[in-house]
């Protein structure tokens, strides 16, 4: 019935949602949400360890962190100690000697030699050498004065001399000389009030003075100063106030203000001041809120905060003390939550360097938790509870001048009184004819007097008169021109004058003055771009300077000018603005900026006199982009709430963000728009579903410990090796490595981010995240540095980390020694060598200068007869010589008088083949039986070849003996007019013509060589391209990297045969017996070129694809512009 009845209150509320989606997740967050116990809370969730993640035994007795960062935890079936992801265990074995002598451990120390001291309940004293895993027993043996006092042993301390006090139970208190191996054992003695109480030693503790205090079962609670041998006792004497509560004593620690606690069992929790020697005892069934619930308290530590943390027996559970209140908050095991304690009977309580809480429970293992989590308040909704609060969610938040605070939710109003910790149900309106008051509050505000504004998502504004305890409803009224706009109020901000600034969800911004009660309104106007930016606003704020910021639902910014009562508006699709979003839901300012929220854009920057925003969202490091609330700390930090990724503490100044959430001890991720508020104090606050939390910023450390980081595990060849020292030698085959590293921060490993490099190898570091393992393959012999460092998950870097050396050697065959061997017998081999051979070659020698006196007489009598021979030789040489002088010269002689024969007779063939044309053209005119005229045709067509064949001779002549007259050339200009008139001549009419260019060249060179070059390679290709259909003609000017010149002259005719390229560039041939030239071109082109200091290729054979290319030297360029595209010269080259 109770869920139903709350269904129906939140359906009430529901409407003042606007958002349907919103109103289903309000309903569905508080039926999933679990019941917590009480409304205020501090959050622990505890992780848990037992059986199944590695620990000996669920029944854990004792807690120790050794100097090097593990947790040693000692169980009822041994010794365990964790590296934050793994456990390693020692036990007893009854075949070794050298492991524990009992399972059964409860106590642990460890000495400044690094070697653990294990106290067992029926095996004696354990020195444990955590490098071999070896233990040195020591047990009681009554035969022996000098030996320890019992075998059960329950605590263990160093002193700053090197001593080992060891307590027992039972057999008194033994102190162990390191250097002799004995011990010296105190007994209680009776009648000696100056010895010890008690021969049952529970506890011991070293204070910041040095004197050694003992908790004892029985004896109460003695000090031994530092080289005396009497004790000071302090016992219970119930006819003395100030007396220690009882004397059995289980729990002994010094806190920081230098009191003395004693954790009795069934005594209750006892302080002593030093100073006056009195105590002070909290004890259970007091009856006041906040008292310590049990009485049998075994274990006590103070963590980092200053927290004293109390652990109990008899079911009685964990509990937090805080000094500057004196009250206890207690957690306890609840099997409907995973996350709580995992057992209410508590054995010992460890607060570690990095700020974790370790608890050791008796059936339940160990539990452990981060101690920042306590900084965090929760008050939490409880239904059915009528002395706390119930709500869906807390949508407003406010601290009065009083230090009362009112809560704003979507069932009603709340006040909250810290110091009872009593609430008061705002659900009755006196004073106003509306009975109930079930809207969503979404604002609070305090005016001058004192009196608390609070304004409601449907039923307008109210003022709550504190000393008349009355409500007064403040409606809209359309008829009203100074009246309320909208019953629908988002947001109240009282400025520095008192006046107060009223958003409403679609009424604008109202101004209304507490004293005169008058209204003034601001409506948005589509027509003047100076007015407010909507009428549906979401937060208001004043800057140092007086502005007003007014943050809008969907339409982004205004600043309210009060001089000339106009806006500026500021909108995400503006140009340039910067702005992320336009739906505003926050507003703060700090570092001299204005810092806005947005629902979906993260936060933006706004300096002042600026236009521009500065975005920071999910890119940069926030958990999300949809932002709830923003309030400055007293730092200038900037706490931003989010819609589901709990808390960011931002610093303007140095851009560093850390991140609050559930893991760090929030009750929920889930916080609620307009939900926040800094108080007086500077306590910071912040409302969510269900819930709402406050904590004092500055508790919040940011002490940066580096925990260490260590190499846990060693694989070599694939079998994994013990590591020890940081050094490894190994062997040229065993180059197969796999190292495994852990960070010893246990506030959440999962999230500790690791890095590594083999320098040697590696260049840069290679960051693999929460990976813990590295592995290298086929390593060269050489000597290399492993090298890991690792972040917690704060991201504090511990950047020394640590490092191994790591020698390879070589194989026997490549080392020096090895080298030198194999040096000195090759070395020997050829001496040796050397010197037989030495000795064979003398004997060769006189054999040979006998054979060579002989040979040698040979010899000049052969030379005598060469002599001779060459003599005759040189004589005929000589003659033949001027023989072949003289017949060169005639041969040139006659060579010149055949070319002048040549031109002449040309010359003189030259004029009677061209009379013979004429006659011939004369007479065609003349005849007209049809036979003769063929006839006098064909004699026409035979003279006009004879013609050109003698102008192709004496052009030969010409080029021959041409004497070169070098002038500027423009060869696009020239392969342009040749081209053209090629393409123009009768019969190409059909031949395509493509000219291509890619630089403009100009040549210092004789016109008349470079004109004969190109005409006959350009006509050459017009003859064979004419032969068939689509054909064409493509001449391309290019000039290479080298400045030459390259003539590219291509058809698509017949192509020409590979057996008929030899003969290509000889006179008068012709490819084909129908060919109509003269056979002379080519031969004209290549003599030209040759004179030109160039030369003509035919490019390889393509079928029906004729390619001649003509180079010309680059001395030969005058001018030349590269890069000349093609489409600029297509047509004209």
């Amino acid at each position: 019935m109770k869920n139903r009845r709350y269904i129906r209150a939140v359906a009430g509320c529901l409407p003042s949602l606007r958002n349907g989606c919103l109103r289903v997740l309000v309903a569905l967050a508080w039926l999933a949400g679990p019941g917590p116990a009480g409304a205020q809370h501090n959050e622990v969730r505890f992780d848990h360890f037992s059986v199944e993640q590695g620990i000996g035994h669920k029944n854990a007795y004792c807690l120790m962190q050794d100097r090097q960062g593990y947790v040693w935890i000692g169980t009822k079936n041994g010794l365990s100690y964790y590296n934050g992801y793994t456990f390693e265990s020692f036990r007893h074995d009854p075949e070794d000697p050298r492991t524990l002598s009992s399972n059964h451990v409860q106590a642990l120390y460890e000495d400044r030699d690094g070697f653990i001291w294990v106290g067992t309940a029926d095996g004696g004293l354990n020195r444990l050498d955590r490098k071999t895993g070896a233990c040195t027993v020591y047990k009681y043996d009554p035969r022996n004065p000098n030996g320890i006092g019992s075998n059960n042993v329950c605590a263990i301390h160093q002193d700053e001399h090197g001593n080992l006090w060891v307590g027992t139970f039972g057999g008194g208190l033994s102190k162990l000389n390191p250097g002799t191996g004995q011990f010296k054992t105190y007994y209680r003695t009776e009648g000696l009030p100056q010895g010890l109480s008690s021969n049952n030693v529970i506890s011991l503790y070293e204070d910041r003075a040095g004197a050694l205090w003992l908790g004892t079962y029985g004896g109460g609670l003695c000090k031994l100063l530092p080289g005396e041998e009497t004790f000071t006792v302090f016992g219970h004497d119930p006819q003395r106030p100030g007396s220690i509560a009882g004397n059995d004593v289980y729990a002994v620690h010094e806190d920081r203000n230098g009191f003395i606690w004693a954790g009795t069992n069934g005594s209750g929790l006892c302080r002593l001041n030093v100073s006056t020697g009195l105590f002070k005892t909290f004890r259970a069934g007091s009856g006041k809120p906040g008292g310590l619930p049990n009485d049998y308290v075994h274990a006590i530590e103070e963590d980092q905060l200053g927290y004293l943390w109390v652990g109990t027996v008899k079911e009685g559970g964990l509990h937090r003390f805080d000094p500057a209140t004196e009250t206890f908050g207690s957690y306890t095991h609840d099997r409907l939550s995973l996350s709580s304690l995992s057992n209410n009977n508590i054995n010992a309580i460890l607060a570690d360097r990095a700020g974790t809480v370790w608890v050791a429970t008796e059936g339940g293992g160990v539990d452990k938790f981060e101690a920042q989590s306590q900084v965090f308040r929760q008050f939490i909704s409880n239904r059915g509870d009528k002395s706390t609060f119930e709500a869906g969610s807390v949508t407003a938040l406010l601290e009065d001048a009083t230090g009362t605070t009112w809560i704003g939710t979507t069932e009603g109003l709340y006040a909250y009184d810290d110091a009872t910790g009593a609430y008061t149900l705002y659900d009755k309106l006196p004073g106003d004819r509306l009975l109930n008051l079930s809207s969503t509050v979404n604002a609070l505000c305090e005016d001058n007097a004192g009196r608390i504004w609070v304004g409601t998502a449907d039923n307008g504004l109210l003022v709550y008169d504190k000393k008349a305890r009355t409500f007064r409803r403040f409606a809209s009224d359309s008829f009203a021109k100074d009246g309320l706009t909208s019953d629908g109020i988002e947001a109240i901000h009282k400025d520095r004058r008192g006046i107060l600034w009223i958003g409403t969800y679609d009424g604008g911004l109202c101004r209304l003055d507490p004293q005169t009660e008058v209204f003034a309104s601001f409506w948005h106007d589509p027509n003047n771009p100076r007015s407010i930016a909507s009428n549906a606003l979401k937060v208001i704020f004043e800057d140092a300077a007086g502005s007003l910021w007014i943050g809008t639902k969907e339409a982004g910014l205004s600043r309210f000018d009060p001089g000339t009562q106009t806006f500026t508006n500021y909108r995400k699709d503006a140009k340039e603005s910067g702005l992320t979003s336009n739906s505003i839901t926050a507003l703060a300012e700090a570092d001299g900026a204005l810092w806005v929220g947005t629902f979906d854009g993260g936060i933006c920057r706004l300096d002042a006199g600026q236009k521009t925003f500065t975005p920071i969202t999910t890119l940069d490091g926030l958990p999300e982009d949809n932002i709830c609330g923003m309030v400055k700390d007293h730092k200038g930090n900037l706490w931003i709430s989010t819609v589901s990724k709990g808390l960011v503490r931002y610093s303007p100044k140095t851009k560093r963000m850390k991140k609050f959430t559930v893991a760090e001890g929030l009750y929920s991720n889930e916080f609620q728009q307009s939900a926040y508020f800094r108080s007086k104090s500077g306590a910071l606050f912040f409302g969510g579903a269900n819930h709402f939390v406050s904590f004092d910023p500055a508790k919040i450390t940011d002490r940066e410990y580096a925990a260490p980081v260590y190499i846990t595990g060693f694989t070599l060849m694939g079998e994994k090796q013990p590591l020890t020292g940081s050094e490894l030698v190994l062997n040229h085959d065993q180059n197969f490595l796999e190292f495994e590293f852990a960070m010893l921060s246990f506030l959440d490993p999962a999230r500790n981010q690791y890095a590594y490099i083999l320098e040697g190898v590696d260049k840069n570091w290679n960051y693999i995240g929460t990976r813990r393992t590295a592995s290298y393959t086929n390593l060269d012999p050489s000597e290399y540095v492993f090298r890991v460092k690792a972040a917690d998950k704060n991201g504090t870097w511990n950047d020394k980390g640590v490092s191994v050396r790591i020698v390879i050697r070589p194989a026997w065959y490549s080392t020096w020694w090895a080298r030198t061997l194999f040096v000195v017998l090759v070395v020997g081999s050829g001496v040796a060598y050397y010197k037989h051979r030495i000795r064979s070659v003398e004997k060769q020698k006189e054999v040979l200068e006998a054979q060579v006196m002989e040979r040698t007489a040979q010899l000049l009598q052969k030379n005598q007869e060469i002599e001779a021979i060459n003599d005759a030789l040189e004589s005929r040489v000589e003659q033949r010589t001027l023989e072949l002088k003289q017949a060169n010269e005639s041969l040139v002689g006659a060579n010149q008088e055949l070319d002048m024969f040549i031109y002449r007779a040309s010359h003189d063939i030259k004029g009677p083949v061209a009379t013979l044309a004429g006659l011939c053209k004369v007479a065609a005119l003349d005849v007209t039986e049809p036979k003769a005229l063929e006839y006098i045709n064909l004699l026409d067509r035979t003279c006009e070849k004879a013609n050109q064949t003698l102008v192709r001779i004496l052009g030969i002549y010409e080029i021959r003996n041409l004497e070169a007259e070098p002038q500027p050339v423009s060869l696009n200009d020239l392969i342009r007019e040749i081209a053209g008139a090629a393409k123009a001549a009768p019969g190409y009419e059909k031949v395509k013509l493509h000219l291509e260019s890619t630089a403009a060249v100009t040549l210092l060179a004789d016109p008349v060589l470079v004109r004969t070059i190109l005409v006959n390679l350009i006509d050459n290709a017009f003859r064979f391209s004419k032969r068939k259909e689509n054909s064409y003609v493509s001449v391309r000017l290019a000039q290479g990297p080298g400045g030459e010149v390259c003539i590219q002259v291509r058809d698509n005719g017949m192509g020409i045969l590979p057996d008929l390229r030899s003969k290509l560039f000889t006179m008068f041939f012709r490819g084909t017996v129908n060919a109509s030239g003269t056979g002379l071109g080519l031969y004209i082109a290549k003599i030209a070129a040759e004179r030109l200091n160039g030369r003509i290729e035919l490019q390889p054979y393509r079928p029906e694809e004729t390619v001649f290319e003509a180079f010309l030297p680059a001395s030969l360029c005058l001018l030349s512009v590269a890069n000349v595209s093609v489409a600029e010269n297509a047509g004209m080259i």
